[in-house]
């Protein structure tokens, strides 16, 4: 039996899901915890070199130089606060280049027996119950992935109620063998 939906996917929900792949990707996490190290390290080697090669007390020296051992630190806290902002801006101008290539817009996506059939503007895509590897529910998303980086991506304001959202999500899981994870 075929449960079908039908929803207008926005770059904001395209926006939505690239700073929610990109906050629980280890992949990524790794990448991005990498870059704050490597920023931390090289902004504090110039106060380190100073402090090793100072002939004053070292604790006198440091209290001379604290705004160069305090901006490194500040850095980092803006680098993650800004993160999130920054994924969602720049994943909102990606994909409004490519507006005419039908990545949003009327979206209907059914679940057949064989698998998940998605039909937009630009054409349909099929995926086969295997090859979903991870569904994530977030409080506005399900995320159904079929790839490391791709996924079916249902608004949850695309259903009338809780209930319904939620027999779509079990409906997936059990075609597909699937733990739905929930954020």
């Amino acid at each position: 039996m075929a449960m079908n939906v039908s929803y207008e996917l926005t770059p904001d929900d395209l926006a939505d899901y690239a700073l929610f792949h990109n906050t629980n990707s280890p992949t990524i996490r790794r990448q991005r915890l990498g870059c704050a190290f490597m920023f931390l390290a090289i902004a504090l080697m110039l106060p380190a070199a100073i402090l090793l090669e100072t002939e004053d007390p070292v604790l006198e020296t440091a209290v001379d130089i604290w705004p160069l051992l305090l901006g490194p630190l500040i850095g980092l806290l803006v680098f993650f606060a800004c993160w999130r902002w920054s994924v969602r801006r720049t994943s909102r101008r990606m994909f409004q280049e490519g507006c005419k290539a039908g990545q949003y817009g009327r979206t209907a996506l059914s679940l057949q027996d064989d698998g998940i059939r998605e039909k937009q503007d630009s054409g349909d895509t099929f995926r086969k119950w295997a090859a979903v590897e991870k569904i994530a529910v977030t409080p506005d998303y399900l995320f159904v992935y079929v790839s490391g980086v791709e996924a079916f991506i249902v608004p949850r304001r695309t259903f009338a109620n809780e209930d319904d959202f939620d027999r779509f999500v079990h409906e997936i899981a059990e075609r597909s063998n699937v733990e739905v994870q929930r954020s």
